[in-house]
């Protein structure tokens, strides 16, 4: 399939930004990495090797399409879906990555396990890229919308499978335990050294959960449920540890998502916000945007406006108070600046968080130097923050008992 330039593209520019007010096109980053693949692009008889990844849609569920990930190119293949090794990689790599790989779909029922499936199960299990190859009813499709998340080429298969599987034993030993809840498996393997995004996979392809009740899990919702499960359970062992002792504020940047991420020694929760500035990649309009969500002890009260960002934040956040056995009350402060061109997924805000508490952080004396340290480390104004932050009013408005004891 040859890729043509897409019609009615604008690409003349205003000073350093693009007349849409955006420092760069999307539509372009994705158009010049999909010609650097266009092998990838230009075959119906598939041969190559998986990461090993699957995809699992979930359009017409539970009758869905799936199938392994399979790129013709000869090396590299493993780190072409692998997340945790891209966090310094520039975002047209990764969309070149991500173009590297065909998702090949195959009409399965998840509640009612086929040869899909099967190949689906077979693929995960492998601690190794495995050979692979498909049969294509037509060339794959690449999608070039510049406002959609970056996606890998897709193609109806009328035939696929892998072979020269290398096993993953811890996996394999999960799999195999058809009496142990998904809950606890996902946790198993996560403590096994098995990376986040392994484990979604192994979630997705049904390979999970109490006997007959195991069925395939669409790509998007187990990426989220990993997230949330995992964190879910850190955060409940955090609650043991003694908490900091003082507020101590993380902060840095990504792909144009700047965070300022604060540990409280009192109160409990965790809030995340968000700000989109204007004519960034989910807010075309001109001003700026924030949305959140916060939980106590008592968990979620419904699903967080942020989506899967928010437990792909947590998931961060929990690892890092384990590892240092402290509590705390968590503020994470996510701006998403028009540099951020394309959505590479939420996997991005779970690394940047990790890359960001993974450096020393500044430690505050109180509130009002809290506030200086906020408008230094992020665009966003403190106000425009604190007037949508609930843990941050409560830090000011809500006597402490220490201060009475004191």
């Amino acid at each position: 399939m040859n890729i043509g330039f897409p019609a009615g593209l604008c690409v003349k520019c205003k000073g350093a930004r693009m007349l849409c007010g955006r420092r760069e096109c999307p539509l372009l980053m994705k158009y010049y990495a999909g010609l650097k693949v266009e092998k990838v692009v230009s075959t119906r008889e598939l041969q190559g090797a998986s990461p090993p990844s699957v995809f699992v849609g979930r359009h017409g569920y539970p009758r869905v399409y799936a199938g392994p990930m399979i790129s013709p190119l000869a090396e590299g293949v493993g780190k072409l879906d692998s997340p945790e090794s891209w966090a310094s990689l520039p975002l047209q790599e990764i969309v070149r990555m991500r173009f590297s790989l065909v998702r090949t779909e195959a009409r399965a029922n998840v509640k009612k396990p086929g040869r899909i499936t099967e190949v689906v199960q077979e693929t995960v299990l492998s601690r190794a890229p495995p050979d692979a190859e498909a049969e294509l009813e037509k060339e794959p499709r690449l999608s070039l919308d510049p406002g959609s998340e970056v996606m890998s080429p897709a193609a109806r298969a009328r035939r696929v499978s892998v072979y020269g599987i290398k096993t993953d034993h811890r996996i394999e030993k999960i799999w195999s335990d058809t009496d142990l809840r998904a809950r606890d498996a996902l946790v198993s393997l996560y403590e096994k050294g098995v990376p986040v995004s392994r484990v979604s996979q192994v979630l997705s392809a049904g390979m999970l959960g109490l006997g007959k009740k195991r069925k395939m899990v669409p790509t998007r919702w187990s990426i989220t449920a990993s997230d949330s499960m995992i964190s879910e359970e850190l955060m409940k062992r955090t609650r043991e540890y003694p908490p900091v002792n003082q507020i101590l504020v993380f902060s840095g940047s990504q792909y144009d998502n700047n965070y300022v991420i604060v540990f409280f020694p009192e109160g409990v929760g965790f809030e995340m916000l968000e700000a989109w500035s204007g004519k960034s990649v989910w807010n075309p309009a001109a001003g700026l945007v924030i949305a959140g969500a916060r939980e106590d002890r008592k968990g979620l009260r419904e699903y967080p406006e942020i989506g899967g960002s928010y437990f792909a934040a947590r998931l961060a956040v929990y690892e890092k108070l384990c590892r240092i056995r402290r509590s705390a009350g968590v503020l994470v402060l996510r701006h998403i600046g028009p540099g951020y061109t394309v959505p590479v997924g939420v996997w991005q805000v779970r690394e940047g968080v990790r890359k960001v508490l993974s450096g020393d952080p500044e430690k505050v004396s109180g509130l009002r130097a809290l506030k200086n340290v906020i408008t230094e480390r992020s665009p966003v104004r403190f106000e425009a923050w604190f007037n949508n932050s609930m843990i941050l009013k409560e830090q000011v408005t809500q006597p402490r008992l220490t201060k009475w004891l004191s």
